[in-house]
């Protein structure tokens, strides 16, 4: 039978999804199984499973209801895992339960995968078999993987179902210990509740790690090697894999021959972090070998991914309203720019569980019938009329291809800067359209236009440099330096505090948090609140305000000025602060906030920081419900027309101030908003 003939014989209605029902064997037979349907209005009991498809090759097998049909590798390895643990409990895998070749009934089950993976028992996560996919012999060696005994650690961190027979091998067969997977297990199980003396350059003095070993002498490399494998498996970097762990309950991740939960993985990551920055941030950043120091920033950034998504999950599966917030923390997140997905629209329709409202239907509809384009626009548009907000602009002019009108992020884009990240998410502490909600419409002939409202302040007048990409020290303060004098020449009632304000964008940032804190206006009283510091120029002891005027006769005299500002603001902004990890060096913190920015003076002098790719002539404008303004370019031969080029900085602007010029309209009981066209 066919596998087509088989889904005609097996037809989905609402509410119902396919399950397998693997046949027990050893673990290198060929894997047998049944297929049938079920419904979830009945409550079966079954396992979910997260996995990776991998690459083109479906050289994989698996016979179903008697039939041979070709899978990918991937699938197979994930399904004799399963196999593995004894569980008789049906299976739920996405590549076998859904007629991918069936477009309706591809998106339909797409559009309910949230409920496919919360009404599971659990989740079963197969990271990998820690051997590469691509290789030749890739069968053999997972075959080869029955020599080994298989463990489940972090039994107390299991919430859901143990796996039953995990560790009972074949029978008259002597099992060995994989040592790569019982060296990384048992250092992630140590880290959860690390001691005062076990610094993470000394793991191999935390003791032994197999019982009865007559070797001394600890497995360092292994130990680095696997952690490596581990934290860069496809897995942790796939959009449909980070929707299954969030919506999922208790996951159980595989990983070689190793089970562990989900939560003891996250212990780990929690009590590294900690011990990180409690006592080993100086041995990670000089010290380390480097591949262990990557591999650990790698596990925190993946425990951190899933468990910022699980927060902002909870926010609007208990929430009344699309919290724009929320949303903007979601889509246009690094985390999930960077995430690959097989189907490019899939960067959209992996995350539709993720933003449901309650037990609502998503408001986007997955439809592989669309194009790409066209799921984006849609996207985008429903995106804006759900959240009331038109903060998706910033990520609109961030992911940028202009085959696509300039107001719809291409999702698709993988961004892989840092300091990106940490400004989107920054520019949520600004209200500069006070706190209003926009008025937006879609023409209907073209559904390229976004009709909005807005004002504009002013067009860019002159354009400083750019600071270079990873710049030095050096060329950061060069840059600066010639965007002081660009000021002082073309905006003459700027004071010093004005632009250093400018160029740190008026915040404190702690990044490894993604904690922003407002500086907030400089005054004597704040200065004098603080200890004597010295004088970076004279070398007295002083409170003194730093000088008003803006120009300084040279880089050195510049860069000491402004790190006394830094200084005075930044511990104004710490103030009732919990402890937490100090900010980073001024000079982090300017690469932070400068980057992909040019310094821009407008015509009537504002002074701001805008995209790097702005031109003079470009128009400065604040749109009704966007917390912050944007820049725009008139779209030549259409009077109305502007095309996005993204968010920017403009100082004195970012509370709302623009209403002070405006006019306000005594029929609509509101100020004179403009209409204006995105194209």
């Amino acid at each position: 039978m066919e596998l087509q003939a088989l889904y005609s014989s097996l037809p989905l209605k609402d509410g119902e999804i396919r399950l397998l029902t693997i046949l027990p064997d050893e673990w290198a037979a060929d894997i047998r199984c049944k297929i049938s349907v079920v419904s979830l209005d009945d409550t079966p009991e079954y396992v979910a499973l997260s996995y990776v498809w991998g690459g083109p090759l479906q050289d994989g097998t698996l016979h179903i209801n008697d039939h041979e049909q070709r899978i990918g590798r991937s699938l197979e390895t994930a399904l004799r895992y399963y196999r593995r643990t004894g569980w008789s409990m049906p299976l739920w895998a996405d590549a076998v339960c859904i007629n991918q070749a069936d477009v309706a009934e591809r998106s339909s089950q797409v559009s309910v995968m949230d409920l496919i993976y919360s009404s599971a028992i659990t989740v079963f996560v197969v990271l990998g078999s820690g051997i590469d996919l691509a290789a030749d012999d890739y069968f053999q060696k997972v075959k080869a993987l029955h020599n080994f005994r298989f463990s489940i650690h972090g039994q107390k961190h299991f919430e859901a179902y143990l796996p039953p027979q995990w560790d009972i091998g074949d029978s008259g067969v002597t099992l060995e210990n994989d040592e790569k997977s019982l060296i990384l297990f048992s250092f992630l199980e140590r880290a959860i509740s690390l001691k005062i003396n076990d610094h993470l350059g000394t793991v191999p003095q935390w003791g032994g790690t197999f019982d009865g070993s007559e070797d001394s002498q600890y497995p360092w490399q292994t130990l680095i090697q696997t952690f490596e494998e581990f934290t860069q498996e496809p897995w942790w970097d796939r959009v449909w894999t980070l929707q299954e762990s969030v919506v999922g309950f208790s996951p159980i991740f595989i990983y070689r021959t190793a089970a562990a939960p989900w939560d003891m993985i996250k212990e780990a990551a929690i009590g590294i972090r900690v011990h990180i920055t409690d006592c080993c941030t100086p041995y990670l950043t000089n010290d380390a070998p480097p591949r262990y120091a990557s591999a650990v920033k790698r596990l925190l950034f993946h425990v951190d991914s899933i468990e910022k998504t699980r927060q902002i999950y909870s926010k609007l599966r208990y929430g009344a309203k699309a919290d724009q917030s929320v949303l903007t923390s979601l889509l246009p997140r690094r985390d999930f720019e960077g995430r690959d997905a097989t189907d490019i629209r899939d960067k959209v329709y992996a995350l539709l569980s993720l933003i449901k409202l309650g037990n609502n239907h998503s408001f986007i509809y997955p439809d592989y019938g669309r194009g790409l384009e066209d799921v984006y626009i849609n996207t985008a548009r429903m995106i804006v009329q759900e959240s009331g907000s038109l903060d998706l602009l910033s990520a609109a002019g961030r992911l940028r291809n202009d085959n696509f009108p300039s107001w719809v992020p291409d999702w698709s884009i993988r961004n892989e800067f840092y300091e990106d990240e940490t400004q989107i998410n920054a520019l949520l502490m600004y209200d500069a359209t006070f706190g209003t909600k926009p008025s937006v419409w879609f023409p209907e002939n073209n559904n390229t236009l976004l009709q909005v409202e807005g004002v504009i302040l002013d067009n860019i007048g002159s354009l400083g440099q750019r600071v270079p990409e990873g710049p030095s020290d050096e060329a950061l303060w060069q840059a600066i330096f010639q965007w002081m004098q660009l000021a002082h020449n073309n905006s003459p009632n700027t004071k010093w505090a004005d632009f250093c304000r400018t160029i740190c964008t008026d915040l404190t940032i702690w990044p490894a948090d993604q904690v922003f804190r407002r500086m907030g206006p400089l005054t004597k009283e704040m200065s004098q609140s603080i200890m004597p510091w010295r004088e970076p120029v004279s070398g007295r002891y002083s409170r003194d305000m730093p000088p008003e005027q803006l120009i300084q006769p040279s880089v050195e005299q510049m860069k000491a000025w402004f790190s006394v500002w830094h200084m005075i603001l930044g511990g104004q902004a710490a103030q009732g602060m919990r402890s937490m990890a100090p900010p980073p060096r001024m000079e982090d913190f300017l690469k932070l906030t400068t980057a992909f920015k040019k310094f821009a003076v407008s015509s009537e002098g504002h002074i701001g920081l805008v995209p790097n790719n702005s031109e003079t002539g470009d128009c400065i404008i604040f749109f009704k419900g966007c917390c912050f303004p944007c820049v725009v370019r008139p779209v030549v031969n259409n009077t109305n027309g502007f095309r996005v080029v993204g968010d920017c900085y403009i100082d004195g602007f970012m509370d709302g101030q623009i209403k002070d010029f405006m006019t306000w309209q005594t029929s609509g009981g509101d100020y004179n908003w403009e209409p204006i066209i995105l194209c």
